[in-house]
Parts: structure tokens; C-alpha cells; sequence
């Protein structure tokens, strides 16, 4: 990314640099097909909108003020990239590829013009690529934004992992997210859960159940490990020769308890069955209670 206010402060940029202003209509101002790929221009705001396919689709209302506070002492640092628009329902003279936050907070500030780099790249993997180093994606948007480049461009996860720089065992983990129910995904497009906690919870096949477990997981705040431990299925024990010698003696005490009372015991030995009965008790207790 060009440094703007590095390259402009003091001296002459080496790139183009210019104001267009007035533009009335795309198809027809013969100033718009002078734009050259790469190069730096200074853009009015409202010629400017974002493209309504962006991946992102959530901002901090919080940080953006913050940014248009900065912005408005210093202007901005980083061009946001743009592409000639070509949406006819959109009343714009380019599209944003990349720097929406910044755009935003531009408007906040109240700034006429914003410094631009014109693009004719794809906008839909510069956007990614952008959003995914900066880390601006929350996990739903990255796993949208993953499913609709394979989709628009046939890619498999092999070459989008070459794409967008990360390993395909990566990819494969975040498109799992696309499988969470809508209601689910839509808000966790404005929460703050961590990406583990979202991956566990896509691992369940029914959406009830998935809905049930972001619930439990937001009121009782629980951590991965607790979330691995409800959602695994429970190992299978198998019985070694001495666990099935104690079973059968507890099964052949069950058969004898009932016959107790038929028993004519002595005052001493009631006084000494009743006494191992009650130690029995204890230890069944304990068992039970771990």
C-alpha cells in the first residue's frame, strides 16, 4: 500500500496525482477513461460508493469515530483502492475494492476528497486479500467471502489457498462456518465469539442443536474444551477380566440383599450386618457421587 502522506508531504509524487471534481455521468465524461491502473488520484467523496458485494458487511460504530478523529488531524495515510463502476442501479462513479472503513470515516470527518489508487484488478480477491491481512473480516464474513470467490471463479480450496495466501486445511475449517444456521451467523456478524468456539459448534450436524450450544456457550460462557467435552461422542469402555469379576459380584449382592429379612440372625450379628450394610452404602455413595 502507498503511504500517502509520506509520498505527498514536501515533494512531488511520483504518481499521478490529481482532483476530479464534477464528474455528471460515467458513460459519457471522457476525463473518466484517462484513469490508469495503479496510479494515485484525489476523488470526491460522493463519487465514491461501496460495492455492495464487500465481504465485510459489519463496523464499529465506536471505531470508525475514532478513525474520522485521526483522519480529521492528519487526513488519510493509506488510498483506499476503487474500480470504474459498473452497476447500473448505483449512482456512483467508482466502486470500492478496498478501504471501506476508511471511506466511512472520511465521511464522518466530513472530507470533500479522498486519496484513491484506481484498480481494474478483481475486486473480489483484492477486497479479500486486503480485509484477511489486515484481519478485518470477523469468521462468517471470511467464510462468505471464501465461498463466493470459489464460486464466481471455479476455484477449488487448493487454488484459493494459493490465492489468499493461507494453507488449505485452513480454508476447508472456514468454509464449515457457512454451514451454521442464518439467524446464528447473522449475529455473529456483529459479536465479538472467537473463530475456535465457531468451529465446534459448525462440527454439529443438526442447526437446532447448534443454536442450542451458541446459546449455552454466550449464558454460561464456556470454553472450548467444555464445548469439545458436550459435543464428543463419550468413548466406548471396553470391560477387562477384572472389571466384569466385580460386576458379577455386584450383581450376585443385589440377588442376596432381598433375602436379608428372611435371615434369623442373632441381635450381635443384625448389629454387625447392619453395620457393613451402612459401609456399603457409603462407598455406593461415593461411587455415584464422582
Amino acid at each position: 500500500m502507498v503511504d500517502f502522506k509520506k509520498k505527498t508531504v514536501g515533494k512531488t509524487t511520483k504518481l499521478a496525482t490529481k482532483t476530479l471534481q464534477g464528474i455528471d455521468a460515467k458513460r459519457e465524461n471522457p476525463v473518466f477513461e484517462q484513469y490508469t491502473e495503479g496510479n494515485l488520484y484525489k476523488v470526491p467523496l460522493k463519487s465514491i460508493e461501496p460495492d455492495p458485494d464487500q465481504p465485510r458487511k459489519h463496523f464499529d460504530q465506536i471505531k470508525l469515530e475514532e478513525l474520522a478523529t485521526s483522519i480529521s488531524s492528519k487526513g488519510v495515510l493509506q488510498p483506499i483502492i476503487v474500480r470504474k463502476n459498473d452497476i447500473d442501479k448505483i449512482d456512483a462513479d467508482f466502486l470500492i475494492i478496498a478501504g471501506e472503513r476508511r471511506y466511512r470515516a472520511s465521511k464522518i470527518a466530513k472530507l470533500d476528497v479522498i486519496p484513491v489508487i484506481f484498480s481494474k484488478g478483481d475486486p473480489a480477491e483484492i477486497a479479500l486479500i486486503e480485509n484477511i491481512q489486515r484481519d478485518d473480516l470477523n469468521p462468517i464474513e471470511e467464510a462468505y467471502a471464501y465461498s463466493r470467490i470459489m464460486e464466481s471463479h471455479g476455484y477449488n480450496q487448493n487454488q484459493l489457498s494459493e490465492v489468499v495466501g493461507k494453507a488449505r486445511t485452513t480454508i476447508n475449517e472456514i468454509l464449515t462456518l457457512n454451514k451454521l444456521p442464518d439467524e446464528l451467523k447473522d449475529e455473529c456478524r456483529t459479536s465479538d465469539t472467537p473463530k475456535n468456539v465457531l468451529l465446534e459448534i459448525a462440527k454439529i450436524k443438526d442447526p437446532k442443536e447448534m443454536i442450542f450450544l451458541y446459546n449455552k456457550v454466550k449464558n454460561e460462557n464456556l470454553t472450548v474444551a467444555k464445548i469439545r467435552q458436550l459435543t464428543r461422542p463419550k468413548p466406548v469402555r471396553i470391560l477387562t477380566p477384572m472389571d466384569k469379576r466385580v460386576i458379577a459380584k455386584i450383581q450376585e449382592v443385589k440377588r442376596l440383599l432381598p433375602k436379608i429379612n428372611k435371615v434369623e440372625l442373632n441381635s450381635g450379628d443384625k448389629d454387625i450386618l447392619w453395620s457393613e450394610l451402612s459401609e456399603l452404602q457409603d462407598v455406593i455413595s461415593g461411587l455415584l457421587s464422582q
